[in-house]
């Protein structure tokens, strides 16, 4: 919950669920399989109508767990396997990051590097990045660290050695396409140490609309994900499942926005 994108989310599932008449309780799970696993049992012996999950990792524990409590589940942003039968709502990423490649092409940009998230919806980004490229015929500069970047801290620091990397293996690119709002910070702050400007030397864009991304010293070009609306879909599909309007919901994978900032231009 401390981390800006899963409040919103949770915001959003509020609202909606104590529009119908229901309490929500949170369980902060800080990442951790083994809390998440007490949670579920505590929700079980309290019965809980229903559970909105954000797991870190589909464990054949945490699944098997879940056909034994009972309870209806929907899951967030992070997709279940196919055969778990929880539905899921998260965005589109794959989507997202060829609509966010597309518009620095569009720019005029054909030398365009990609700093990874390392997680699964990473991978996703990566994937989509790296066909774009294929594509249009341009070479990939997909650069990824072995670093943590759920945290501010982390991912600045993340996004700082990535762009350390670009800037040494690809000297000509013009444009970089970093996964997260966070890890495109931690660029910008290792460009306007090696004395670039951005965008005049380098535009640069990101991915998830954090709050800060608007802020004058970044002004950051970013996909918006909608976060309010996916905990809105997620406590509505939760809804019609406790409520008997369905049993076996279909997947909702919720589309992306680019918001153009200062922080990108044409050449």
């Amino acid at each position: 919950i401390k981390d800006p994108f899963f409040s919103e989310n949770a915001a959003g599932a509020e609202k909606l669920l104590q529009e119908n008449g229901y309490q929500i309780f949170y369980g902060n799970m800080e990442r951790s399989s083994e809390k998440l696993l007490s949670f579920l049992q505590q929700a079980r012996q309290m019965r809980f109508d229903g559970l909105i999950i954000t797991p870190d990792e589909w464990t054949e524990e945490l699944l098997n767990t879940l056909q034994k409590i009972h309870l209806p589940v929907v899951a967030l942003r992070r997709g279940p396997p196919q055969s778990s039968g929880v539905p899921f709502v998260d965005n589109d990423h794959y989507k997202g990051a060829m609509e966010m490649m597309t518009y620095l092409s569009d720019l005029g940009h054909t030398k365009i590097a990609h700093i990874v998230l390392p997680t699964g919806i990473g991978e996703i980004r990566r994937e989509a990045y790296r066909d774009f490229c294929r594509i249009r015929g341009i070479g990939a500069r997909d650069v990824k660290i072995d670093l943590p970047a759920n945290k501010l801290d982390q991912a600045k620091e993340n996004g700082y050695r990535a762009m350390r990397r670009i800037l040494a293996e690809y000297p000509d690119t013009t444009a970089v396409f970093a996964a997260t709002d966070q890890l495109a910070i931690g660029a910008m702050v290792c460009l306007r140490e090696a004395g670039l400007s951005v965008p005049r030397d380098l535009s640069l864009a990101g991915a998830n609309d954090m709050e800060y991304a608007s802020l004058p010293w970044f002004d950051l070009t970013t996909l918006s994900l909608n976060r309010t609306e996916m905990g809105r879909a997620a406590a509505q599909m939760l809804l019609d499942i406790i409520e008997n309007r369905q049993t076996h919901p279909e997947n909702l994978l919720l589309g992306t926005n680019i918001i153009v900032r200062g922080s990108t231009m044409k050449i």
